[in-house]
């Protein structure tokens, strides 16, 4: 009976300048689209407030039931956390000269 071995499989690398000058080239541009999510994050933050203060429930405003508080609440924390996430790598790129002279 004959066993057969499993084939090895050779990876050929990538040499890493070709890595990274392919991230260079497509970082702004990942960074561009979470920014563009962000900003539609924001604005529907912003029409979630508006409802929640012109929506009236039981003679007063939406806005002011503590469930409501604390979605808001929960909204913007999130908002910011994702914003902190990507204002640190937009600042590493826009301030890296290597990056626009390509």
């Amino acid at each position: 009976m004959r066993t057969t071995q499993p084939t090895q499989l050779r990876c050929t690398a990538v040499p890493s300048f070709v890595g990274a000058r392919s991230q260079e080239r497509l970082g702004p541009g990942r960074i561009f689209h979470c920014m563009r999510w962000l900003g539609q994050a924001q604005r529907a933050f912003d029409l979630m407030c508006q409802r929640l203060n012109s929506r009236k429930v039981r003679g007063e405003p939406l806005g002011r039931k503590q469930l409501m508080q604390k979605h808001v609440f929960d909204s913007y924390a999130e908002i910011q956390v994702r914003a902190g996430g990507v204002n640190r790598p937009w600042h590493t790129v826009d301030s890296d000269v290597s990056v626009h002279t390509c």
